[in-house]
């Protein structure tokens, strides 16, 4: 094969040569979390969210899925730091500040137990390894014995480690270095090694045989960055091999992705491959404590289990101390998001493909997988000779691929990066996910070829229509979920001809959500809604409710405080009359025009009119009247004529003549 070096600084753009700047990572309480999503950019993960989870608390105990095992067997009794007369508790502290060393030494001692190992660095607490038997409190509920420990923040039981190494592989062909130089598959028997002088490379492992020839004056036996958390094994004793295996993958100098790495042993597994999460994370710890401010780190762990909340977390607090975690996807052909560390939120989790550019069969996959790499068949250097050599199977050999690629794209950078704007960078230089058959995971696979010029912007889509208005009615049903939301489900039926309408369930926890759907109108609806527990939406456990709206109004039907079934009925399947036509005004019947008069020939004759008869007379008397004042002249007032049936009474005046005439 032909090997050739080449400076990774035409993948870096502009962007990438900032000042390292530690990602943040959140704080954490109590918890007892079997499964873990991931968070990663530009892929729709979830920032460490859980895709199961346990309820437990006081409404019945556990209601959610339980942790997962190992993904192997192993021994149990020696080397692998694992006693089968006790258990070993990882336990983590709420006061993150100060020494933990004296809080931990309580703690073990009010369980009968005593400190294994202390940490400072990627978590504060330590584990406890506890004598089977040993504290009456071992025998009762172990759980709440802890959790109402004031200074626990989350324990969990310390579980196994295994090498994520599968079959030996038969053709001893090597092909991975071929693979990575490439965009498009064409194995044409050359390579590029990337230069990685000035980054410090850590390899979580079983230790690394470093009299292979592969490793001449890449180790610096007396550096303090090598270490052993396995009692009696020290950390240039492999004598299992995968550890050897993986670090000439990483930067061998003939197997190698990069070259000229400060290449530091870190056993974290025994000779027999196996070791434990505290041992492990034991390892996490030394390494984010050799990687000081500004120094060029990149970690791999081609290890795995089941899942465990301290490792991933301890995980996470390296990538904040500006360690490029890159860890192995598993074997087990399922969910990587069920395994740790492969469903970190922030670790580079690769996945395994064969030469073909198939997904390997046995590679796990899912959302938690960031990017694939070859690991079916690759050939590298063994431990027990100078130039022993081992051609073997899994996501153990796809993950130093890529811690390679990360070594060498921190090497071509002339500042720090991120372990995020690492990640990126492997991103842009990598295929497209059509590229991995079988991929199961939307990601593609790293290379150091795939340098594309920039993305143009995506075309516009189209002006969303306007949404069709419903042909009956439109109606809107809105839900707040307790702090059970999968508990919760609700059907609307028509009750005119009994078909189920709409139905919801599968609900988050403490989430508001509205179905708006369109029914026929008029008819009479029946909403149904259920809780399994049988204590409602609201109010002992959270403040939920469910409302109803018809064409934007509120029907005015809600609740929340219900036991396990509540039913409301509203509408009619009665149509509804048209509303009435209008009344015409009434039209008066024509009528006839007056013909005009007609000019007579003669003058009609008038009808002879009858003389009227004359009431009869009345007579008044009409009597003239003289008056005499004081000097005795007489004044004649005239005639006045006398009301009818009246008489003169004299006074003092004088009646000249009486008369009569018709009474007025």
């Amino acid at each position: 094969m032909k090997i050739q070096s080449i400076s990774l600084a035409v993948l870096l753009a502009a962007q990438y040569n900032s000042v390292w700047a530690a990602d943040s990572i959140r704080g954490r309480g109590l918890q007892f979390q079997y499964q873990k999503n991931k968070n990663n950019k530009g892929k729709g993960k979830n920032n460490g969210g859980n895709k199961g989870g346990n309820k437990g608390g006081n409404k019945g105990g556990n209601k959610g899925g339980n942790k997962g095992g190992g993904d192997k067997g192993g021994d149990k009794d020696g080397g692998d730091g694992v006693d089968a007369d006790s258990k070993t508790f990882i336990v983590s502290l709420k006061d993150t500040k100060g020494d933990p060393t004296e809080k931990c030494e309580a703690i073990a001692a009010d369980f009968g137990g005593e400190v294994d190992k202390v940490f400072k660095t990627v978590m504060t607490g330590c584990s406890i390894k506890i004598p089977n038997g040993a504290n009456a409190k071992m025998k009762g509920d172990l759980t709440s014995a802890m959790t109402a420990d004031v200074d626990v923040a989350m324990f969990e039981e310390d579980e196994m480690m295994f090498i994520s190494e599968n079959e030996d592989y038969q053709d001893p062909q090597s092909w991975g270095l071929d693979r990575v130089n490439e965009c498009q598959r064409v194995l044409d028997n050359s390579a590029t090694r990337l230069d990685a002088t000035g980054v410090r490379v850590f390899i979580l492992d079983t230790g690394i045989y470093r009299q292979n020839n592969d490793f001449a004056g890449l180790i610096d036996t007396n550096s303090d960055c090598h270490y052993s958390s396995i009692p009696g094994e020290n950390h240039f004793d492999d004598g299992n091999g995968h550890g050897t295996h993986v670090a000439s993958t990483t930067c061998g100098k003939t197997y190698g992705v990069a070259k000229d790495c400060d290449l530091c042993a870190v056993k974290v597994l025994s000779n027999s491959g196996s070791g434990s999460s505290s041992g492990v994370i034991a390892g996490i710890e030394y390494v984010a404590s050799k990687c000081p401010s500004g120094m060029k780190c990149v970690a791999n762990m081609s290890l795995g289990g089941g899942f465990s909340q301290s490792l991933n977390d301890a995980v996470a607090a390296a990538v904040t101390a500006g360690v490029t975690m890159v860890v192995a996807a598993g074997n087990e052909n399922s969910d990587a998001c069920n395994k740790s560390p492969a469903s970190a939120a922030t670790a580079i989790t690769v996945g395994s493909t064969t030469s073909s550019d198939v997904r390997s069969s046995f590679s796990n996959f899912g959302e938690c997988l960031d990017i694939y790499a070859p690991g079916s068949g690759i050939k590298a250097a063994w431990t027990g000779g100078a130039d022993a050599t081992n051609t073997i199977s899994g996501t153990s050999m796809a993950s130093p691929h890529v811690a390679g690629l990360v070594a060498g794209i921190l090497g071509a950078s002339p500042t720090n990066l991120t372990p995020a704007l690492v990640l990126e960078a492997l991103e842009q230089t990598s295929t497209t996910p059509d590229a991995v058959m079988d991929n199961k995971s939307g990601v593609g696979l790293a290379s150091t070829a795939c340098v594309a010029g920039p993305t143009p912007p995506p075309t516009p889509p189209p002006p969303t229509p306007p949404p069709t208005p419903c042909p009956g009615a439109a109606l809107k049903v809105e839900i707040l979920t307790d702090n059970y939301g999968s508990e919760t489900t609700w059907k609307l039926t028509n009750k005119c001809n009994n078909d189920v309408v709409r139905t919801g369930d599968g609900y988050a926890s403490n989430t508001l959500y509205t179905d708006d759907f369109c029914v026929d109108d008029p008819a009479e609806f029946e909403f149904e809604i259920k809780d399994s527990y049988g204590d409602g939406i609201c109010c002992s456990y959270g403040q939920g409710y469910y409302k109803l709206y018809k064409n934007t109004v509120d029907l005015v039907i809600e609740g929340g405080e219900f036991e396990d079934i509540e039913i409301k009925t509203f509408g009619s399947c009665d149509v509804n009359p048209p509303p009435p036509a209008p009344t015409p005004p009434v039209t008066p019947p024509p009528v006839s025009p007056t013909p005009p008069p007609v000019s007579p020939t003669t003058p009609p004759t008038p009808s002879p009119t009858a003389s009227p008869t004359s009431p009869p007379t009345t007579m008044c008397k009409v009597v003239n009247v003289e008056v005499t004042d004081s000097r005795g002249d007489t004044h004649n007032l005239g005639p006045i004529t006398l009301g009818e049936g009246t008489e003169v009474k004299s006074l003092d005046f004088n009646v000249v003549e009486e008369g009569f005439e018709t009474c007025p």
